[in-house]
């Protein structure tokens, strides 16, 4: 009997034993997977010009909304040159920003706006510019009709000015009415109250 059960005994030893080497260890391999990937890559040209922003992509039209808003491509043109005038008035370039603006909006001589663009005004910050017509149309008011040569866009500025003596930020809406002059966009007013 206790030949039998040593017998057992060294019979499962083997079988574990060999049971063991006859499955291996699996090996654990690191696997590095590839995906491919798409970018999406926008070049601005100019170097100090700020691509105007667009507040949705799809704009939800409003029920009381009349007429459907047209993004023109002369709204990039015209919003690019209006980015450029605050730009020279930023960058003290005075006599561009002179020449930016439309012969009606020259009303200073351009000793006067030399003197207001290199004293009066300190840092200008454009945050946003948008054609005004998709403003009313987000708001659902009636669209304005844009005279022929002209288109009307809103930027938010933030300006430091001299106020007092002293250099004090403010924010400014601007109603901008920019016109197509001498074969290209001029800044031919900035009223702070809607145009149309």
């Amino acid at each position: 009997m206790k030949t039998k059960i040593i017998f057992l005994v060294v019979m499962a030893i083997l079988l574990t034993s060999c049971q063991s080497t006859m499955t291996p260890t699996p090996e654990i391999k690191e696997v590095t997977r590839i995906v491919e990937q798409t970018s999406i890559v926008t070049k601005i040209v100019e170097e100090t010009v700020l691509a105007p922003e667009i507040v949705e992509d799809t704009p939800t039209k409003h029920p009381n909304s009349t007429g459907e808003f047209e993004l023109k491509p002369e709204y990039f043109d015209a919003t690019l040159a209006l980015v450029k005038y605050f730009n020279y008035l930023d960058t003290k370039d005075c006599v561009a920003y002179y020449d930016a603006q439309s012969m009606h909006n020259q009303r200073a001589s351009l000793e006067d706006t030399i003197t207001y663009c290199e004293k009066i005004i300190g840092n200008v910050e454009v945050v946003s510019v948008y054609p005004l017509n998709y403003q009313y149309y987000l708001e659902g008011r009636r669209l304005g009709n844009e005279p022929e040569g002209h288109i009307y866009l809103t930027s938010f500025v933030l300006m430091e000015e001299i106020a007092l003596g002293e250099m004090v930020e403010r924010s400014i809406i601007f109603e901008v009415d920019m016109i197509w002059e001498n074969e290209e966009w001029k800044v031919n007013s900035t009223n702070t109250s809607p145009l149309f």
